[in-house]
C-alpha cells in the first residue's frame, strides 16, 4: 500500500498542479479506503517541487501510523504493548505512562532520559479521548510530544506520553538536509541544511497562513520555498523545501 501511495504522490507532483487536483477523487476512491488517513499532497495555486513527495512521504507515513496506533490505546497498556510500540517506532525517544497527577507509572527509553513537565502535558479536558500534540524545547533543541489519555470504566486515569526528536524522524527522508520542519508558532523542529539562515524561513505568520490554506510558497533571502502544513493531533507540522529557479 505504501509503495502504491508513494508512486501516486510522485506522479501527481511531477505532473504539476492539474494532476494533483484531478487525482484527488481517484485517490480517495481507490487508495485511501480509511477515512482516518489523508496523505494527498494538496495544492491550489502553487506547485510542489518535483522531488517533494520523495522527501516528504517517508516521514509523513511513519508519523501518521504512529498517531493512529497511539490514538487506539485508550486503556492502560500491558508491558508487552509498551515494548512493541517502541520497537515499531524506533525513532521514538521515550513513551511514558503517567497517572492523572503526572506521576510516572512505567516508561520505556531509547537513549538518554530527558526531563519534561508530565503533569502539564496531561492537564486539561480529555473527554474527546483524542491524542494531543505539543512541543517542548531544551538545550538540545525542540522535541515533539504526543499525549494520549487512558481510561478505566470510562474514568480518566492518566496518559501515555510519547516523545521524539524530529531529527530522528526526518532521517527516513532520502535527503533529510533538503527538508525543513516548523511548528505553527515558529518552533524550529528541523533546520535541514539552512543553519543560521533558518530564522528567515521561520519568520512567517504560520498560524495565520494555515487559517487560509495548507500549502503555498514563501520567499526568504531572495529564494523561493514551497511549504505544506499537516494536521498533527490538534496542532500543525509545517514542511518546507526549496523551489529551484
Amino acid at each position: 500500500m505504501r509503495r502504491v501511495l508513494l508512486i501516486f504522490c510522485c506522479l501527481s507532483l511531477s505532473c504539476g498542479c492539474s494532476m494533483v487536483k484531478t487525482s484527488k477523487k481517484w485517490y480517495r476512491e481507490y487508495l485511501n479506503t480509511s477515512p482516518t488517513v489523508e496523505l494527498t499532497v494538496q495544492a491550489e495555486h502553487e506547485c510542489a517541487p518535483l522531488d517533494f513527495a520523495s522527501l516528504f512521504v517517508p516521514v509523513d507515513t511513519r508519523l501518521n501510523a504512529f498517531v493512529q496506533d497511539l490514538a487506539a490505546q485508550d486503556t492502560y497498556p500491558a508491558d508487552q504493548w509498551l515494548d512493541t510500540f517502541m520497537q515499531r517506532y524506533p525513532w521514538l525517544g521515550s513513551i511514558t505512562a503517567v497517572n492523572s497527577n503526572g506521576e510516572v507509572l512505567d516508561q520505556r527509553l531509547n537513549g538518554e532520559k530527558k526531563d519534561a513537565d508530565l503533569a502539564a502535558l496531561c492537564a486539561g479536558d480529555w473527554k474527546n479521548r483524542q491524542p494531543r500534540g505539543s512541543f517542548g524545547t531544551d538545550e538540545s533543541g525542540t522535541d515533539i510530544f504526543l499525549t494520549m489519555p487512558f481510561f478505566k470504566n470510562n474514568t480518566w486515569k492518566g496518559c501515555l506520553v510519547a516523545r521524539f526528536s524530529p531529527k530522528d524522524l526526518v532521517r527516513y527522508s532520502p535527503h533529510s538536509e533538503s527538508i525543513v520542519m516548523f511548528g505553527p508558532q515558529q518552533e524550529i523542529l528541523w533546520p535541514g541544511q539552512y543553519g543560521e539562515r533558518i530564522d528567515s524561513l521561520a519568520d512567517h505568520p504560520w498560524s495565520d497562513l494555515l487559517k487560509e490554506k495548507v500549502s503555498g510558497e514563501i520567499k526568504a533571502y531572495e529564494q523561493k520555498f514551497f511549504w505544506l502544513g499537516r494536521a498533527f493531533a490538534g496542532t500543525w507540522l509545517i514542511y518546507i523545501v526549496h523551489v529551484p529557479e
